[in-house]
């Protein structure tokens, strides 16, 4: 069918309203001190989307080739906190690290230890639970804690930038009775907990 209207008319009305970016967030299960995940997700600046990729695996005959999907490799994911002297978020976060790493002991931990679950939320711009899109996230440990730079020149925030290794990544399906009836982050939470327990 050809398109016989070129302007941007249908965009933002009754349909096509788009996806903000600022309308997400991630909930990390299991944290050190923790057992509200909304705890850490208030703190969060930015983080990168959930990717997945499959390297082609080429099959060769004569002079062509064709390719098939070889094993799938779920990217690396960074997720930066706000630092604030009030709330122990660095505090968690070095907790999760030294789960994977003990420097006071030398001890590596157990991938049971460190390892978690947790949850990208994508919110519509009114927060209606009915189009909450959905990530599940298997396996995510922290490689790295980086506080950045600390400088007398600047005025800048200090943030703490965190790359997380994942194993999985699992679309969820939109459901309606998944959430509460609450539009508020308290009354979301509660569906968010059970899912990545």
């Amino acid at each position: 069918m050809p398109l016989t209207d070129y302007t941007a008319d249908h965009l933002a009305t009754a349909t096509n309203e788009p996806q903000r970016s600022n309308n997400a967030l991630l909930f990390i299960s299991g944290l050190p001190g923790q057992t509200d995940p909304a705890y850490m997700a208030t703190a969060i600046d930015s983080f990168s989307a959930p990717k997945w990729t499959n390297s082609p695996i080429e099959l060769a005959f004569l002079n062509e080739k064709r390719k098939v999907a070889g094993r799938p490799l779920v990217e690396d994911m960074t997720v930066t906190y706000k630092d604030f002297v009030d709330k122990n978020i660095a505090a968690v976060l070095m907790a999760w690290r030294l789960q994977v790493y003990n420097p006071f002991t030398g001890v590596m931990g157990y991938a049971g230890w460190y390892k978690k679950n947790a949850l990208v939320y994508l919110y519509p711009p009114d927060f209606n639970t009915a189009r909450v899109r959905k990530f599940a996230l298997e396996g995510v440990w922290p490689q790295d804690f980086d506080m950045g730079e600390f400088t007398m020149e600047g005025e800048e925030t200090v943030k703490i930038t965190f790359p997380l290794s994942v194993d999985k990544v699992k679309p969820l399906p939109v459901d309606r009775n998944f959430f509460d009836a609450g539009r508020t982050l308290t009354g979301l939470l509660p569906g968010a907990a059970a899912a990545v327990a």
